[in-house]
């Protein structure tokens, strides 16, 4: 519980950006699912409307692990909404499913903008 409090308060609350790191190191490893959602949630906070292809391409790998549990399904996919500069995109479900998220408008976006990056 500790993690998940101070991760909030670094990244939604705070926007300390040195800490995305942070977020993306406990996105993946941290043993409590609900510290990697707030990692995840994080990431699309910190970087909310820079269209920040690093953080796209960590999110989009989030999107695509079949391993992802949904709830982190949901915040990856509405964190690649605000990197993009306007908020979660809906899909028009309760949870967002992978297959349909992996096609949508925002993904296509997201591919482009790391294309480019590159």
């Amino acid at each position: 519980m500790l993690r998940y409090i101070a991760l909030s308060a670094l990244t939604l609350h705070w926007q300390c950006d040195e800490h995305r790191q942070t977020c993306e190191r406990m996105a993946v490893s941290d043993p409590d699912e609900e510290v990697r959602l707030m990692a995840v949630s994080g990431i699309g906070s910190l970087l909310r409307g820079t269209r920040n292809p690093d953080g796209l391409a960590f999110l989009l790998a989030v999107l695509e692990n079949e391993d992802t549990p949904a709830d982190i399904l949901d915040i990856a996919y509405q964190g690649v909404g605000k990197i993009l500069g306007d908020g979660p995109r809906p899909l028009g479900k309760e949870h967002v499913d992978r297959a349909q998220a992996l096609v949508s408008p925002a993904v296509a976006e997201a591919r482009a903008i790391i294309a480019g990056s590159t």
